[in-house]
């Protein structure tokens, strides 16, 4: 074969599977510091990390941006909140969608407590919001599990979109003490006077078991015979 020749028909293969490869485009999820944390007890901005104390709340923020060509789909959100105690705890969020490149981002974001404690999620709060951080709609209590879905997310800076949800440091247990019960005074005991001469030496000594039995009933006939004389 003519070297020309052959020079043309390679040249003419590649121009044909240039047109038979279509070229894929896709859109994009944007990196960077993506994810933040603020103290909504406190009023405080958003930021990484933040500080809190007992019973404080913090809300959770990711921004996901899609610079183009194209829109993405179905976008997952998932997060992670350490379920450990202590005075520093780190939450990962991650961004995925099957049709952008690249197809999932990470970023990190720190919550620091004054004192050792857990964080831990508030039902209902996952929320989605617009770029102007006006809230869409709720989203259900899965971003801690396999994670919430975002529809689309399109090219324009006003198809922005955020996703975010609350967590609550513990607040410490407290016990009641329970009032305690007054002591019952005991029962005053009757007082009786006491008895002298000989016979009450006799009941002293005889306590109550036999002997003192005898002395009563020596008392009682005494009694009876005085009772008898003075009857004559």
């Amino acid at each position: 074969m003519n070297f020309n020749l052959k020079t043309s028909a390679v040249a003419a293969v590649a121009v044909v599977s240039l047109v038979a490869t279509p070229v894929m485009a896709a859109g994009q999820i944007e990196g960077g510091n993506i994810y933040r944390v603020k103290n909504d007890t406190q009023n405080t901005t958003f930021g990484d990390p933040v500080t809190a104390k007992p019973c404080e709340v913090v809300t959770f923020k990711v921004r996901i941006h899609n610079p183009g060509p194209d829109p993405i789909n179905n976008v997952n959100v998932k997060a992670t909140l350490p379920t450990t105690v202590g005075t520093s705890h780190s939450s990962m969020v991650t961004v995925t969608a099957a049709d952008a490149n690249p197809t999932q981002i990470t970023d990190t974001a720190g919550v620091n407590l004054s004192s050792a404690a857990r964080l831990s999620y508030v039902p209902g709060s996952t929320q989605l919001l617009d770029p102007n951080n006006v809230v869409l709609n709720s989203l259900p209590d899965g971003i801690l599990n396999g994670g919430v879905t975002v529809s689309s997310v399109g090219v324009s800076t006003q198809q922005i979109r955020f996703v975010q949800f609350k967590a609550q440091v513990d607040c410490p247990t407290t016990t009641t003490e329970q009032p305690k019960t007054p002591a019952t005074p005991a029962a005053a005991q009757p007082t009786t006077l006491p008895e002298t001469g000989p016979e009450a030496g006799l009941m002293a000594m005889a306590g109550s078991g036999a002997l003192g039995y005898a002395v009563m009933a020596y008392r009682r006939s005494k009694r009876a015979l005085a009772k008898k004389l003075l009857n004559r």
